[in-house]
């Protein structure tokens, strides 16, 4: 895999521009208007799924691309380790995923290349290569043992949202200056939406009929808050991420852009093949 070839910290800030240049595309109406498909398409490849747009795009949201390009970037990884020929390619591979999820986390705060990365590495196709970790480092599985409690899903991903939305908020003055930001793991919110949206748009409260003794029906004002405070914080990260001046190394931006993928049942049956 190319990962092997280049440090951890550049493949992190390449892959750091490109979730920064599509957050840049969001617009605030499409996260109130939830203007993203809830049926998120199975892209094997990126080159092909951009290449395959008409010119006008009108059905397709920058949210959509974000949810379906963060899908392919964890089939990439997991079929990046499945390809390499032995063992111990396939823990050196693992290794270098390892330190780009972590430098991805520590120094660049991108929680979204940090979370694909460790979820990759979480699943079942990777976790049940025993003889591939065990050639992986202690050190190594003890950095991705952190990386899954900061991912982890428990409490509504309690523990990942309070730390992008302090590491937006602590953005000093001089962290803007010297080109840094926040990249967050936008799923968490728009999951948040649409859970929010499925409440209901009036409400009749009890005791309230009208003269003709039909019940009057109130506005639910409690959704609008709701819908109103999620989106006011992931414009704060939105900006967060806006910060960032990364300089583009073209090499190494391109290989990271144009990924390609197994597919599913490819990476099923590979890696039931392989240990």
């Amino acid at each position: 895999p190319f990962i092997l070839a280049h440090t951890s910290e550049a493949l992190a800030m390449q892959f750091t521009i490109i979730e920064k240049d599509a957050l840049d595309s969001v617009d605030w109406k499409d996260l109130v208007n939830l203007s993203w498909s809830q049926e998120v398409p199975s892209v094997r490849d990126w080159a092909r799924y951009i290449h395959a747009f008409p010119t006008n795009v009108t059905d397709v949201s920058s949210i959509d691309l974000i949810i379906t390009r963060f899908n392919l970037v964890i089939k990439w990884c997991i079929s990046s380790v499945l390809l390499c020929g032995t063992s111990e390619e396939r823990a050196q591979c693992i290794t270098k995923f390892v330190h780009i999820a972590t430098h991805s986390h520590r120094s660049l705060r991108n929680f979204a290349t940090t979370a694909q990365i460790t979820i990759a590495l979480l699943s079942s196709d990777l976790s049940r290569l025993t003889t591939t970790w065990s050639k992986v480092a202690q050190a190594e599985k003890d950095a991705l043992r952190d990386l899954e409690k900061l991912v982890s899903p428990m409490r509504n991903f309690a523990v990942l949202r309070a730390e992008m939305e302090s590491a937006a908020a602590e953005l000093t003055d001089d962290d803007i200056s010297a080109g840094k930001g926040v990249i967050p793991f936008l799923g968490v919110y728009t999951r948040d939406l649409a859970l929010n949206a499925q409440k209901p748009a009036f409400i009749t409260p009890a005791g309230r009929a009208s003269s003709d003794g039909s019940h009057e029906k109130l506005v639910n004002f409690e959704r609008h808050r709701t819908s109103a405070s999620i989106v006011k914080g992931v414009l704060r990260l939105l900006d967060a991420s806006s910060r960032y001046a990364i300089k583009a190394d073209g090499e190494i931006l391109a290989k990271c852009l144009w990924l390609a993928a197994l597919a599913d049942h490819e990476i099923a049956e590979l890696s039931r093949g392989l240990e």
